[in-house]
């Protein structure tokens, strides 16, 4: 899984995609316009941070294809909710 992971986020780099507030929500692991905020102009194409984080995560399947993506405090709530990741060692 960890090979996946580290794949997968190495791949998300390597396209060198802008951040693009809401990029990538829309259905995860597909870069898009996002929504009005920092970095948004209704053309580039990209991904903000939970975006990214969910196409990673798709990868290593811990986050179901073909999906919308919420925050990352959203996802870390539904993994550990499902318990398919645990608290780290802040408790958190």
């Amino acid at each position: 899984m960890v090979s996946a992971l580290t794949g997968a986020a190495n791949r998300v780099t390597a396209q060198d995609y802008p951040y693009v507030y809401g990029g990538g929500h829309e259905q995860v692991g597909v870069a898009s316009i996002g929504i009005p905020g920092p970095g948004y102009n209704g053309h580039r194409i990209g991904y903000d941070s939970s975006g990214a984080l969910a196409a990673v995560l798709v990868a290593g399947g811990l986050w179901p294809a073909g999906t919308g993506v919420p925050s990352e405090a959203g996802m870390i709530a539904q993994l550990r909710a499902e318990h398919r990741i645990a608290p780290g060692s802040g408790g958190r």
